[in-house]
């Protein structure tokens, strides 16, 4: 999946464990998913957006785990687009994100300095529930989907791409905590990590030779791809909401 939605997703994950637990946070920018990472800063909008003035409240996620949990949140939430989503007495907020490069190019490779700002939100409802169980066998469906069109187009490679999530997402040896680095390496069950790695293995979205840039000239092909290819980003994309919001082990 791409960076900002995976940062995402470890941060929500690792914060929710902490404040559902009372223990620290235990996520530093030597997680190997900031090695492209000079500096991570959190700051609170003061009401004139991104180009306005804001309060910085962490320079660190430990730091910014803690005033959450000073300022009465007790709970976080993956936002649809890599958002974070906060809950104070009835009101939310969301934690958006902002990356920009480093210049000159560090000679450590830490190219991106990142900044999560917080906005409150206005006339949110409730997000639509989904289990882990339910996201599962959604995305199931419709990798199997989009297997079957890739090796009936003559598509190998990305056959074996989405053969290779469809072993993670059935195979019950896959789903150890150490199989998916987003998530702590407890209180989530096997299940989402599971899914959320088959989601980070079935990420096929992007730029330049991602499968969104695929054309078919065999029409049958093109209307199986039509119709597969939002099925796709949606079922990735409700699997990710649903490991990263699933329940919470204490024990």
């Amino acid at each position: 999946m791409d960076l900002k939605l995976a940062e995402a997703v470890l941060l929500t994950s690792h914060a929710r464990l902490a404040l559902i637990t009372g223990e620290p946070m235990g996520l530093s920018l030597e997680h190997p998913l900031f090695k492209y990472t000079s500096s991570i800063i959190f700051e609170k909008d003061a009401g004139q957006g991104w180009s306005g003035p804001a309060t910085q409240v962490a320079n660190h996620p430990e730091g910014w785990c803690e005033s959450l949990r000073a300022s009465g949140v007790g709970d976080v939430a993956l936002q649809g687009g890599g958002g974070i989503r906060v809950t104070r007495s009835d009101r939310q907020w969301v934690w958006q994100q902002t990356m920009d490069l480093v210049q000159p190019k560090p000679a450590d490779g830490k190219i991106w300095a990142v900044r999560y700002r917080e906005f409150e939100l206005k006339n949110v409802g409730a997000p639509p529930e989904v289990t882990v169980e339910a996201a599962s066998a959604r995305l199931l469906e419709v990798l199997q989907g989009c297997e079957s069109l890739a090796r009936d187009a003559g598509e190998a490679g990305w056959a074996k791409f989405f053969g290779n999530a469809l072993i993670e997402l059935t195979r019950a040896d896959s789903a150890t905590p150490q199989a998916c680095q987003l998530l702590p390496v407890r209180g989530y069950s096997a299940a989402a990590h599971r899914l959320l790695r088959a989601c980070d293995l079935a990420w096929a979205f992007g730029g330049m030779g991602s499968w969104n840039d695929l054309y078919f000239d065999e029409s049958s092909h093109a209307r199986r791809y039509d119709h597969l290819t939002p099925q796709l980003k949606a079922a990735l994309e409700g699997g990710i909401l649903a490991a990263a919001k699933s329940e919470v082990s204490t024990g």
